[in-house]
C-alpha cells in the first residue's frame, strides 16, 4: 500500500474534534456500513476494525453486540476511541505495510471505513483481509470510485492539501475476485466539500462476503 504520511499529522491534530468534523461534512459513511451490514453479523461475532480511527464505524456494532478490534495509524485517534469503550482491544499499526498482526481466520467481520482513498495499491490489504476473515465472514469498506480514469487508482491533491487515491470500480472487482470474495451490495453516496457547502465529494460503500 502507498503511504500518505500526512494524513498522520493530520489527525493526530484534530482526533479531539474528528467526531463532529465528520458530521460538519455531512458524512455517514460509518451509518451506511452497518446499515449494509446488518443483516450478516450477529451477537457475539468479532470484527476487526482496519483504521478505526476515534470508533465512528464501530459505535452501531458494538450497540448490536459484536466483540470489537480496531487498529489504526494514529496513537491520537486510538485514545479518544478508548474512552468510548466500545472495543476489546486497540492496537496501533503501520497500515502502510498491508500485513495485518493477527491469525489465520480470526474474524468474522471487517470493516474498513473512510481509510482506503488515502491509498494507492490494495493487493496486499485485500489478500490480508482474505486470510484473517472467516469463511462465509463479510468485509465493508469504503472508496472513492473514479470511473473514467485509464489506471487501476488516480492520485489527486485534496483541497485539505493531503493526496487522496480515485480507484477504479473494475480494479476493486478484480481485487476481491482474486481473493475469493462476493460482492454482495455498493451503495454510492455524497458528502460535502472542503468548504462544508456543496455535496460533491463522491463515496462508494461496497459489502462483500467471503466464499
Amino acid at each position: 500500500m502507498t503511504h500518505v504520511d500526512e494524513t498522520d499529522s493530520n489527525y493526530a491534530d484534530f482526533a479531539s474534534d474528528y467526531d463532529t468534523e465528520v458530521r460538519a461534512y455531512c458524512s455517514y459513511l460509518h451509518d451506511c456500513i452497518f446499515g449494509m451490514s446488518y443483516k450478516a453479523v450477529s451477537p457475539g461475532e468479532k470484527l476487526l476494525d482496519i483504521g478505526i480511527g476515534t470508533g465512528l464505524a464501530s459505535e452501531t456494532f458494538n450497540k448490536a453486540g459484536l466483540r470489537i478490534t480496531g487498529i489504526d495509524n494514529s496513537p491520537e485517534m486510538l485514545e479518544v476511541c478508548k474512552k468510548k469503550q466500545i472495543a476489546e482491544a486497540l492496537t496501533s499499526c503501520d497500515l502502510s505495510h498491508g500485513q495485518l498482526p493477527f491469525e489465520n481466520r480470526t474474524f468474522h467481520h471487517v470493516i474498513c471505513c473512510g481509510v482506503l482513498h488515502f491509498f494507492g495499491e490494495l493487493a496486499e490489504l485485500f489478500r490480508e483481509t482474505s486470510r484473517i476473515v472467516k469463511p462465509g465472514g463479510t468485509f465493508a469498506f469504503s472508496i472513492m470510485p473514479d470511473d473514467n480514469q485509464a489506471g487501476d487508482y488516480q492520485k489527486e491533491i485534496s483541497d485539505w492539501d493531503i493526496p487522496i487515491y480515485k480507484h477504479k470500480p473494475e480494479y476493486i472487482s478484480q481485487l476481491l475476485t482474486e481473493n475469493s470474495f462476493e460482492q454482495l451490495k455498493e451503495q454510492r453516496l455524497l458528502t460535502k466539500d472542503f468548504h462544508k457547502r456543496h455535496y460533491t465529494l463522491m463515496f462508494s460503500v461496497i459489502v462483500c462476503r467471503q466464499k
